[in-house]
């Protein structure tokens, strides 16, 4: 019972992740990415932002990537 609820803890980390990142990435510029991440109710997890910006590097998102970058030094966390 406890792998059935963590296959679901993780299914729904990617479809957030996934999520994330289409709303990211359909922002122009870097500035607007970051501002996108600060503004979001309920910030994500270093998990969750780690399976973003790998979504990010598959794709060749480096915009994406650089967002992500500028996020985490402002939060003192490191994904």
């Amino acid at each position: 019972m406890a792998q059935n609820i963590n296959t679901q803890l993780d299914e729904v980390t990617e479809q957030l992740a996934q999520g994330i990142s289409m709303l990211i990435r359909s922002l122009d510029s870097v500035n607007q990415r970051v501002d996108a991440l600060n503004n979001l109710t309920n910030k994500p997890n270093i998990q969750t932002l780690k399976l973003v910006k790998n979504k990010a590097l598959l794709n060749q998102d480096f915009e994406t990537c650089e967002a992500l970058k500028i996020y985490a030094q402002t939060r003192n966390i490191e994904i």
